[in-house]
């Protein structure tokens, strides 16, 4: 395999010397690379970098509103814990901060595209001509970015994770016949995958203590015997990827933890008021271990 991708989340797992890393003293072999600052969506930065407010289409019965969804960047850890507590004391209450995980200015993440349709691959190969195939990419809305799916095609091979036992399916297309190469179980349901080069990104959700991202990184240069050299584990339901040079971006939502939230004793709206303070008080004293998502990199 040529290279690795490089596996990143949206949020502040950017930043290597933030993350709430599951065994700090001894870390892990890691195919990824850390960026300079964490990031996380902001609603008032637009895409651009200007300081143009976000374009809208007006929103109301003319249809949805449409915003311009930038990243915004954080120059130290302390940046972004701080903005975390901000944000989170708007909106804490008598008991916590609920389990939406959503705590921030709306929209706090670009919302990412889920809809796919049944012919959203296609491949047109020429028997003259195999050894150039013309093909199509998956699931494609803006040029040069390829989103996650159920099937993605090199126009010589078929992957698919529409196995009905959840498990990766490489298929080999020549002369017009489609022959099944091999099949791959990566320990978890994955539901998307991105294909780079001679590399798969599969991702998936599951359920631990909590709800858990999974991703697995396959090495299918030989497309007979595909072999998982990377998995990781991240706290936190999984929303979506995009792939651009090589680069896979994994939007993730993830509640905090290690917080034991307070509630009212007793009734009334000085139980309730007592207990918001209380609450208010334990996000002035978190940390940033209670807001970065915990992950295995394996």
């Amino acid at each position: 395999m040529k290279r690795f991708l490089t596996l990143a989340t949206v949020w502040a797992l950017l930043l290597a010397a933030c993350g709430a890393d599951a065994d700090a003293d001894n870390p892990p072999e890691t195919t990824t690379s850390a960026t300079n600052g964490a990031t996380a969506a902001d609603p008032t930065t637009s895409t651009t970098g200007s300081d143009t407010p976000p374009p809208s289409n007006g929103g109301g019965n003319d249809g949805p509103t449409l915003l311009a969804v930038g990243l915004r960047t954080f120059d130290s850890c302390d940046d972004i814990l701080d903005y975390y507590i901000e944000n989170a004391l708007e909106q804490v209450g008598p008991y916590g901060l609920g389990g939406s995980g959503r705590f921030f200015e709306e929209p706090a993440m670009e919302m990412m595209d889920e809809a796919m349709s049944d012919d959203s691959v296609a491949m047109a190969a020429s028997a003259g001509n195999s050894s150039a195939p013309s093909f199509t990419g998956t699931n494609v809305q803006v040029a040069g970015v390829d989103e996650a799916d159920l099937v993605k095609t090199d126009g010589r091979f078929i992957y698919s994770l529409l196995d009905n036992t959840n498990r990766l399916r490489i298929m080999g297309v020549e002369d017009g016949l489609v022959e099944v190469l091999s099949t791959l179980d990566v320990g978890f349901s994955p539901y998307e995958m991105l294909l780079w080069e001679d590399t798969l990104v599969l991702l998936g959700s599951d359920w631990r203590v909590g709800p858990v991202t999974q991703i697995a990184q396959v090495n299918v240069s030989d497309r007979e015997s595909p072999q998982v050299v990377a998995a990781m584990q991240i706290d936190g339901f999984y929303n979506g990827a995009r792939l651009s040079d090589g680069i896979a971006r994994v939007v993730l939502t993830s509640n905090p933890v290690g917080i034991e939230w307070e509630s009212p004793r007793g009734s009334g709206l000085r139980a309730e008021q007592e207990a918001i303070e209380a609450n208010r008080e334990l996000v002035r004293n978190s940390t940033l271990d209670n807001w970065l998502p915990a992950y295995e990199l394996r």
